[in-house]
């Protein structure tokens, strides 16, 4: 019942609220909630702990894994979600993979076939020589190794950026 005076109030106010994650938080943000954190410290009679800079760090290194950790939350709720997350992260390239090689052999127009010669040429290129080159110079752990997760399918620690999946399924569409 508080809560939705409060809302009322502030609706009436005319102020929004808006929801920011990942890449859409700045620096600015992050000395926004700096200011929120005092504020309610000087409310509260409190010793202030936190720095601007501790805000600085979690909003520049961490909003990508505050999110991946909201996700690994869903992981064992339900049997059929971890199935599909586990084809998909397993399975689905070979499949894809399969599916270009039989239209190869079915369609004999040369355009077709140079179509997917160039998707399959593109999707190894990035997955295997780009994602390798971009690894080599920036090395950020997987987050198994980093995070306290569940994982579903065991995977040797390495690197993580860029997503070799990724990489390959955006060259393989493109």
């Amino acid at each position: 019942k508080q809560i939705s005076k409060e809302r009322k109030r502030v609706h009436d106010q005319g102020i929004t609220v808006e929801c920011l994650t990942g890449v859409a938080l700045n620096p600015g943000h992050a000395e926004l909630m700096y200011q929120f954190y005092l504020s309610t410290i000087k409310k509260k009679e409190a010793i202030p702990y936190l720095t601007v800079d501790f805000f600085r760090t979690i909003f520049k290194s961490m909003a990508d894994q505050l999110i991946f950790v909201k996700l690994n939350n869903l992981v064992g709720g339900n049997y059929i979600l971890d199935l599909v997350a586990v084809f998909f992260a397993g399975y689905a390239g070979y499949i894809l993979v399969a599916v270009a090689v039989l239209l190869w052999f079915l369609k004999k127009d040369l355009v077709v076939r140079r179509t997917i010669l160039a998707a399959m040429a593109s999707a190894v290129a990035a997955r295997f020589i780009v994602v390798e080159i971009i690894r080599f110079f920036y090395d950020r752990p997987r987050p198994f190794e980093a995070l306290d997760i569940i994982q579903l399918i065991r995977h040797s620690p390495g690197h993580s950026f860029p997503s070799g999946h990724a990489a390959f399924y955006f060259a393989l569409s493109a």
